[in-house]
């Protein structure tokens, strides 16, 4: 339509200065109607920006809420097998919360490209992506403080299964002190060379009770309060056992010499008789 209006006009057609007028205000508008097209696109495009960044913040949010109330759990097992499962569940949230900050970093960006463009929309998403880095440093502390609560649990119920199996080691060393002192000269010195093997024995339960002490004692020092106060009593139940394993040993010690002293006298009786 334009060359034809150019072409009358050119060609001095009587109306060519109310083309030529006419021509003009079609341009005119079609520059006009052109720019408003450009800004609804803009528009369009920017509230479609808008919608896709407010959308994947809204399902990040929850994501972060979903991880961070799996790592604010309380619970430590109760005892050093369940702690491991525990913490083998663990490991697999921290590997998925590092799969997901991929996720979190795409929407970062996302936010950042649309503040730098000058959006329209660029104080609301400045202020909701403000409040997902929150909430990201939230779940990060939750985690770090699970993973840190958990390692002491870890520690503590090691502590508890290792003393229990000292104590259960102990009192299978007191049962199998028996009262048998021998029939006759060979069997009560047998007796006691036996019993020179189970002192022996209680040098190597000694070495691992001491370790056992001295990790009560660390502990103590790591976690005061009252896992502390049972750590302690741990401790004590465990040197209080011992200390009645060593007696009863000892005891048995003196028992078992006595008898072999007392039928070597009955021996040399009968040898004289």
């Amino acid at each position: 339509m334009g060359r034809t209006a150019n072409s009358m006009v050119a060609s001095k057609h009587p109306d060519c200065k109310a083309i030529a007028s006419k021509q003009a205000a079609i341009q005119q508008q079609m520059r006009t109607l052109q720019k408003l097209a450009s800004s609804r696109q803009q528009r369009l495009v920017e509230s479609m920006c808008r919608h896709e960044y407010f959308s994947e913040s809204a399902e990040l949010e929850q994501w972060i809420r979903d991880q961070m109330q799996a790592a604010s759990s309380e619970d430590y097992g109760q005892d050093y097998e369940h702690l491991l499962n525990l913490q083998k569940k663990f490991d697999d949230l921290k590997h998925h919360v590092e799969a997901g900050a991929e996720r979190f970093t795409q929407c970062e960006e996302l936010a950042n490209k649309l503040i730098s463009n000058d959006s329209p929309y660029a104080d609301e998403i400045e202020g909701r992506q403000y409040l997902l880095r929150e909430y990201w440093k939230q779940m990060m502390s939750a985690i770090e403080n699970r993973d840190q609560r958990l390692a002491a649990a870890g520690e503590i119920h090691r502590f508890n299964r290792d003393v229990a199996d000292a104590l259960s080691r102990i009192s299978d060393k007191k049962a199998i002190l028996s009262d048998d002192l021998g029939r006759d000269l060979n069997s009560a010195m047998a007796l006691v060379r036996r019993h020179e093997g189970f002192e022996n024995d209680l040098v190597a339960l000694g070495d691992r009770l001491q370790m056992l002490v001295e990790e009560a004692a660390r502990l103590q020092a790591l976690y005061p309060g009252s896992n502390a106060n049972q750590i302690e009593q741990k401790q004590r139940a465990l040197i209080d056992s011992w200390e009645d394993l060593k007696q009863k040993s000892e005891l048995r010690k003196r028992i078992l010499q006595a008898s072999c002293d007392h039928q070597r006298f009955l021996s040399q009786v009968i040898q004289k008789v």
